[in-house]
């Protein structure tokens, strides 16, 4: 039948419509057709008419088009172009159709031939191909009944976003696949009924099977006696809601116990509902668990029988807990739930409540060493932790009581060391003044007798020379040496024996104003500044003024002496107990802390030229007095000499 021009014009415009690539070949594989379509690959169909199929085929797949690829039995012989993909072997073929020839073809200009690769159905005539849809076109002799091959008529379908996805999956069920092989936890699939359709390595490992002596096998098989039966509840429960989450009991292949967790989800697959179980071998979490409940056991031990009365409270200061040392302890108990320091024990000086509710806040301990509750005294402790606070208290009315008993004592014992010490000190000293004592009276004997002759002869020899000669300046030079000599013989009697004391009624603070008085213009000298802190009341006291003054006298002197480049010389009287104080300090370079036990012994002097009787002397008109002398001194700094004198 010959199609009529309109016809041939419709099915053309047809055949362009269609979005797959439509072409015709001739015996030797060259395009004699090709539809629009082939455009989505770059190129226009007048440039291809007479080109061989494979330039638009990926090189690597001019395999996959050979007749000998797609049917092997039939590759006795190859007909078409040596180098051309052998697609039209119809002779061998006979009337065979190839379909879903998969090809790859290429972009006319691509610019990476990995990346434009394009994917193609190519249904196509002629010789057979892998995937490969093909039809002869055939010149038919009626009258001779044979045909004759003329060509092929193909379709290439592209099918690129669906290798895609096929590739996708692919690339998807084997990351799936190593995922689940790699998981520390095992991993079983069983069917609804129990029987086990798949497991991974982690499940053989732990079971102790190989794979194949597991699947098929119900899943009771491997759980431990009266773990799970075929029966069991929980099954039940796992198709209702579709996942659970239990712990159990799993024996491998040696007959071992081993608790596992096991994580079980109904999910769908192929149309089929199956059970997902993922397994956790939770031998080491059982072991811990174990260990932790010995400790808590231990732990709460601890707490109850722990001798210190204790109460545990949240995190709002209500009780939770107490322990047996509480319950033994015969004092009122709190009731669980109520609060502390408001419903229960009772009301401190301190705000208790919020001591507590500061120490779980910022999660620092707070000791309250003696709290008084009644006519107790408690010392108690708040040691917050991440849910509360623990409480201790403990009864420290015996301890307290023993304390201050024993600091009284310490303190008596303070003071009759000091008297103690004060005393070895004075008796040190008077052994020291009366050693000197009689030395002195040996040596006053001694040296006076002859001194005396001296004098007498000194005052004989003066009468019989002229004044005014050179023997008169000799004569006046011994007489002044004589006279010293007896003086200091006569302060070393006047330091080594106490003195006879002339007691009247005195103002101390007349006595001071009357040395600052006499010694003003040595002071002014030296650029000294005169500070007097006199308390308000004048105080008459009974002692001999002559001596306290010369006494008085001789540590201002020395106080002024010690401030060479001027300084503060202060005088600060007071009334201690029973006695009258007397300060002065200076502010002058202080005497060495080697020299203070030694500054009251006679001879003992830091002054150059000095002869060391004058605080001997001194310390003997106090002593003499029942009074004391103290010194306390700073190197650079100054130093503060203490008189104290009875006042009755």
């Amino acid at each position: 039948m010959i199609m009529s021009k309109k016809s041939e014009e419709w099915y053309k415009a047809l055949i362009q419509s269609v979005p797959d690539i439509i072409y015709e070949l001739d015996v030797k594989g060259r395009f004699t057709f090709i539809s629009d379509s082939i455009k989505q690959l770059g190129y226009v169909p007048e440039e291809l008419i007479g080109k061989h199929f494979r330039k638009i085929v990926h090189p690597d797949d001019f395999k996959k088009v050979s007749s000998e690829i797609v049917l092997p039995k039939y590759a006795k012989k190859i007909t078409g172009d040596a180098g051309s993909p052998k697609l039209f072997d119809e002779i061998r073929a006979g009337k065979r159709m190839t379909k879903n020839c998969g090809l790859r073809l290429v972009f006319k200009k691509p610019k990476n031939i990995s990346a434009d690769q394009h994917y193609a159905e190519v249904y196509s005539s002629g010789y057979y191909h892998v995937e490969l849809h093909s039809s002869g076109k055939w010149d038919r002799d009626i009258k001779e009944k044979h045909k004759k091959l003329i060509g092929s008529i193909g379709i290439i379908r592209d099918v690129t976003e669906h290798k895609q996805s096929e590739e996708a999956l692919k690339e998807s069920e084997e990351r799936y696949r190593t995922i689940v092989g790699n998981l520390n936890d095992s991993l079983i699939i069983h069917d609804l009924k129990g029987k086990i359709l798949d497991v991974n390595s982690r499940t053989c490992e732990l079971l102790g099977y190989e794979k194949n002596k597991i699947i098929g096998e119900h899943i009771t098989k491997f759980t431990a006696n009266k773990s799970i039966k075929r029966s069991d509840p929980r099954l039940k429960q796992l198709l209702e809601k579709e996942s659970l989450v239990f712990d159990s009991e799993l024996q491998n292949s040696n007959g071992l116990i081993i608790p596992v967790n096991i994580s079980a989800k109904v999910v769908s697959t192929n149309n089929e509902r199956v059970i997902q179980s993922f397994v956790r071998d939770i031998t080491e979490r059982k072991k811990a668990e174990k260990a932790l409940q010995e400790k808590g056991k231990l732990n709460k031990a601890l707490f109850d029988y722990n001798p210190i009365e204790t109460i545990v409270v949240d995190r709002k200061g209500r009780v939770i807990d107490f322990n047996l040392a509480k319950k033994n302890s015969g004092d009122k108990l709190p009731n669980i739930g109520c609060v502390m320091y408001r419903d229960y024990a009772g009301k401190h000086k301190i705000d208790m409540y919020a001591e507590l509710m500061k120490s779980i806040r910022t999660g620092k301990a707070k000791e309250f060493p003696e709290q008084k509750y009644g006519n107790e005294f408690l010392s108690i402790t708040m040691s917050p932790f991440p849910k509360g606070a623990i409480i201790t208290s403990i009864d420290v009315t015996e301890h307290k009581e023993r304390r201050e008993k024993g600091s009284k004592r310490a303190e008596e014992l303070g003071k009759a060391y000091e008297q103690l010490q004060a005393s070895k000190d004075a008796l040190i000293r008077s052994e020291k003044l009366a050693f000197t004592g009689r030395i002195a009276a040996n040596i006053a004997h001694e040296i006076r007798n002859p001194l005396t002759n001296v004098a007498m002869a000194v005052q004989q020899l003066t009468k019989a020379i002229k004044p005014e000669g050179p023997p008169a300046k000799h004569m006046d030079i011994i007489k002044r040496n004589t006279e010293r000599i007896n003086y200091l013989i006569t302060e070393l009697l006047n330091c080594a024996r106490p003195p006879k004391l002339n007691i009247r009624p005195c103002s101390i603070h007349k006595v001071l104003e009357d040395i600052l008085e006499f010694n003003k213009a040595k002071i002014s000298s030296k650029r000294i500044k005169i500070i007097k802190r006199f308390i308000s009341n004048s105080f008459i006291i009974k002692i001999d003024k002559e001596q306290i003054e010369r006494s008085l006298s001789n540590l201002l002197v020395n106080a002024v002496e010690a401030m060479s480049k001027g300084g503060k010389l202060t005088i600060i009287t007071d009334v201690d107990g029973d006695s009258f104080v007397v300060k002065i300090q200076d502010t002058g370079k202080g005497i060495p802390e080697e020299d203070i036990i030694r500054i009251f012994d006679p001879f003992f002097s830091s002054k150059s030229g000095g002869v060391g009787l004058g605080l001997a002397i001194c310390y003997g008109i106090i002593v003499s007095h029942g009074g004391t002398i103290e010194v306390e001194s700073k190197p650079k700094k100054g130093s503060t000499f203490m008189v104290s004198l009875p006042v009755k």
